[in-house]
């Protein structure tokens, strides 16, 4: 925290990190120490250290050592046993939820002044929904895993205790950090996720879709999704490469673009930071499909690619009325270059939304039919996806609450609002940046990079 504290000062005050790099080192020395210490290195502190040094590479814009800390943090993550966690944990989340409403309604009915509380907002939060879990993960799912339909009395020996369900909420909170960040890293060099997708399964969103009082399990669903998809593309790269490969074999020779698969170049190869020991693993797939049927393959993942267009439509039917953009009366209703600004309830609904329509971007981009390399699908993808940038921009102006040419003071929720915009903007930015018919799906003619 002192690293990205100092880091923020430097960069506002214009001169060197020295500071910010000293603490950098003094906390990479900490972890490494406390990594090799069995007690501690699965201790939420341990995690969140490890994760909070991985944003630190964000603000630094150094995207090699931002996955090698994600790397790190996996091989901590894998540790934690989150399926016997979830499994003990999440049902005695209810005896207790029980347990205070037996307590509430006996002091009711002692008390004839007492005003009863309401039904808790939370009462199905530790309610894992394995129908839409399957769905969305594209897997078949055992209820059990959950603690689905598993009763258990607070006063049962085998009741875990409260430190116990604290530590794995606190575990819980920084897996799905870690999974936002492993998403993001995927789809922007367009590399592996370090967590594999069936890693994700013992550990459930944090609350169900929909809910406005708990916005962060909606999130959750969404990062499983876009996890899917991430797995999808990486997978589906081989196979997109040998049919590149066939189609320039015999053509004019010219300066082709930079095939990387990403948005930036990246060899998607990451060391274990100090003090880590990497797990031995069986070695990646390779890139090779000389023996592959083409056509199959190619019918194989249209399949899968139809399987996630409709796990996000069916994502969204389950969003509800509370999350639509406000009405006009109801709004700050301003022009901007990508139309009328559109606002929610809240910043975070705001963030459910540009992240989810940045994943349709993501997902047209990565259709079996577009070309491996990242910016050439940008554009032969601008036709389907420039709706969903143009919503982003949209969303994104609607943050600020005024019209205003400088902004002097923003809250810490604004302010936390913009940084969460920061990626769906950079991956819509690529559809001005690259594509110059885009300017004419915007309402003001004159867009361009600059703007």
């Amino acid at each position: 925290m002192l690293a990205l504290g100092s880091l923020q000062i430097a960069n506002l005050q214009r001169v060197p990190a020295t500071a910010a790099m000293k603490h950098y080192h003094l906390a990479i020395r900490r972890i490494a120490k406390n990594v090799r210490d069995e007690d501690k290195r699965k201790h939420p502190a341990t995690l969140a250290a490890t994760l909070l040094l991985s944003y630190f590479e964000v603000w630094s814009s150094d995207h090699a050592k931002w996955c090698k800390h994600l790397y790190g943090a996996r091989i901590l993550f894998r540790e934690v046993d989150f399926r016997e966690k979830s499994r003990r944990c999440l049902p005695a989340k209810r005896a207790q939820r029980r347990n205070r409403e037996r307590m509430q309604n006996d002091l009711g009915s002692l008390f004839a002044g007492y005003n009863q509380p309401e039904a808790s907002a939370g009462d199905e939060f530790d309610n894992v929904d394995v129908e839409i879990l399957a769905h969305l993960m594209d897997q078949p799912l055992s209820g059990e895993n959950y603690g689905v339909g598993i009763e258990i009395d607070e006063n049962d020996a085998n009741m875990p205790t409260d430190r116990e369900i604290e530590l794995y909420e606190h575990q819980r909170d920084l897996f799905w950090w870690n999974c936002k960040m492993d998403v993001y890293q995927s789809i922007l060099g367009g590399t592996r996720l370090f967590m594999r997708f069936e890693d994700w399964l013992p550990c459930p969103p944090r609350a169900p879709i929909g809910r406005l009082d708990a916005i962060y399990g909606t999130f959750d669903h969404i990062l499983l999704l876009l996890g899917r998809l991430s797995e999808f593309v990486s997978n589906d790269l081989p196979r997109k490469r040998k049919v590149h490969r066939g189609m320039m074999a015999g053509g004019p020779p010219g300066n082709s673009p930079p095939m990387f698969p990403g948005m930036l170049p990246t060899n998607g190869k990451v060391s274990a930071p100090m003090g880590f020991s990497p797990p031995r693993e069986p070695s990646p797939q390779s890139d090779n499909m000389d023996d592959t049927d083409l056509e199959s393959a190619t019918r194989a993942a249209m399949q899968q690619w139809e399987a996630i267009k409709d796990a996000f439509h069916m994502l969204r039917s389950r969003f509800g009325p509370e999350f639509e953009p406000l009405a006009a009366e109801f709004s700050d209703r301003r022009k901007t270059p990508f139309g009328m600004t559109v606002q929610y309830r809240t910043y975070s609904l705001a963030g459910i939304w540009m992240n989810y329509y940045m994943g349709l971007i993501h997902l047209h981009r990565a259709h079996p039919s577009m070309p491996p390399a990242a910016m050439m699908a940008a554009g032969r993808a601008a036709k389907d996806t420039a709706p969903y940038a143009i919503e982003i921009g949209r969303i994104a102006a609607g943050l600020v609450d005024s019209q205003v040419s400088v902004i002097n003071d923003i809250t810490i929720l604004q302010g936390a609002a913009f940084i969460e915009s920061c990626f769906p903007l950079f991956v819509a930015g690529i559809q001005v940046c690259l594509v110059p018919s885009f300017r004419g799906e915007c309402s003001v003619a004159n867009v361009g990079c600059g703007k």
